[in-house]
């Protein structure tokens, strides 16, 4: 059995206790989730912390070392956060290598008994607008990156002040597109683990109903095509992924998609849960 937890934004925990009216959770969020009995492996699937604290970052994911027999880690765009986006993958993997049950994927796969589990960020496609967005990105390279990852640096880029252009999103999520294209060449059962949801039609709200107003799908998903899995049998892939903050699961046309992000501040909080699912047969 799998189970899925991700969006933890461990890293706001001290601005809740600042907030008095946020005291009533408190003991829910400093609190890591006792993980479900006969969960194998942990599937972590994003916003776990800013990786800048790579203190909070070992901390939380030597829990989740301990709690189980393998621990599968994406970033978010949140591990990202007021750092530049060419070196957190290394401050990441330097956390990750201290344990030797956690496995860090960006866009690659690992096989545990018997299951191919691919990784990654996957970032947003910006929808059909993309080509436009790229041309005009050093016109409007600011007001064109989606709003939560504008606080994301490029040391690397020219010509925009250090922050993360529109154009190095668009370039991630092409590799992203490009890796799990060539993933589901695998045979066998296999899972994808995106931080953003991989489908434009993926979003449910907290009753189980479609609403396309939920977010802005053009900043939030990949932009995964159903029909290039038309080919893969139901039974043996499953995509799971974060980002979205709302608790549900749903079916695109007849695969599974699991998501259990908690939220932020400005969000109802609960406490931290972890999702179990495992495959059909």
């Amino acid at each position: 059995m799998f189970g899925l937890i991700s969006d933890c934004h461990l890293e706001e925990v001290k601005y809740y206790f600042s907030k008095r009216n946020t005291r009533k959770h408190c003991e829910k969020i400093a609190t890591l989730p006792v993980i479900p009995e006969g969960v194998k492996t942990l599937l972590i699937g994003g916003d776990l912390c800013e990786a800048r604290d790579t203190e909070l970052l070992e901390k939380t994911l030597g829990y989740f070392s301990n709690e189980c027999e393998n621990v599968i880690y994406i970033d978010g765009n949140h591990e990202f956060w007021k750092e530049d986006i060419t070196k957190v993958k290394a401050k990441i993997q330097n956390v990750v290598d201290k344990f030797d049950n956690v496995h860090y994927l960006n866009n690659n796969w690992i096989e545990i008994d018997g299951v191919k589990i691919f990784g990654t960020n996957g970032w947003c496609d910006y929808g059909k607008d993309g080509g436009v967005i790229s041309e005009l990105n050093n016109i409007y390279t600011t007001m064109k990156v989606p709003a939560d990852c504008r606080k994301i640096k490029d040391l690397s880029a020219t010509g925009t002040g250090c922050k993360l252009s529109a154009y190095k999103v668009i370039s991630l999520n092409k590799k992203a597109k490009l890796a799990v294209a060539d993933f589901v060449k695998e045979e066998g059962k296999k899972i994808i683990l995106t931080h953003f949801a991989p489908f434009d039609k993926a979003v449910y709200d907290k009753l189980g109903l479609f609403n396309r107003n939920f977010f802005d799908v053009r900043f939030d998903t990949i932009g995964l095509d159903i029909n290039d899995f038309k080919d893969i049998s139901t039974d043996e892939l499953i995509f799971a992924h974060g980002h979205v903050h709302c608790e549900n699961g749903y079916n695109v046309d007849g695969f599974d998609v699991y998501l259990n992000p908690r939220g932020t501040f400005f969000e109802d909080m609960d406490e931290y849960k972890v999702l179990t699912f495992s495959f059909k047969s």
